[in-house]
């Protein structure tokens, strides 16, 4: 079975990370479309945009949310039952 140069392998990668796609990556270093797929199967590209906020920070507002929404709802429903 041939396989591509490790470098090579790391250029694919590189490329669909930065957001290439797959077609495009093939194109430019004149690969088959189901080499590409081969080396990038199982890699998922890096978000665009960087995440904000940590787990414990959402995590600590949860329950505050939690409790408005039941609250609302309760008076929502108990001013439903007095009309």
């Amino acid at each position: 079975m041939n396989q591509l140069k490790v470098n090579r392998q790391h250029t694919i990668v590189s490329l669909f990370e930065q957001g290439w796609s797959k077609r495009r990556i093939a194109r430019e270093l004149a690969l088959d479309r189901a080499t590409v797929r081969k080396y990038l199967a199982g890699v998922t590209p890096k978000s665009p945009t960087p995440q904000t906020g940590s787990a414990q920070t959402t995590e600590a507002k949860s329950p505050k949310i939690v409790r408005r929404c039941s609250a609302s709802t309760t008076l929502s429903f108990a001013s439903a039952l007095t009309r």
